[in-house]
């Protein structure tokens, strides 16, 4: 069986916040989406690429561990919630968009 865009995201998480990986990260979410994970994919893709963005504008070692502190967590979370309640996925990613607009 062929893994999920979001399985391949949640394989990809480790290899860090750089700008290719983040790139390809954003590329998964798009890829071999599962019924019912679309607000999860459109969301963690959406992240990805500002993410992707910004260490592009700023590429600098201490930037980018700084980014994975930030979103690391919350992003194994909502991946962890998209395979469980719907509910509980829901209130990962609101966590989640918290982080990226900084009002959590």
């Amino acid at each position: 069986m062929q893994e999920s865009g979001l399985e391949k995201v949640a394989k990809l998480l480790d290899g860090g916040f750089y700008h290719r990986n983040l790139e390809e990260m954003a590329k998964a979410c798009r890829e071999k989406v599962i019924s019912g994970n679309e607000i999860t994919s459109f969301v963690l893709h959406t992240i990805f690429r500002e993410l992707a963005f910004l260490v592009e504008d700023n590429p600098y070692e201490s930037s980018i561990k700084n980014l994975e502190s930030k979103y690391q967590e919350a992003i194994s979370r909502v991946l962890d919630a998209s395979d469980n309640q719907e509910s509980k996925a829901k209130d990962r990613i609101t966590e989640l968009i918290r982080i990226y607009w900084d009002i959590a």
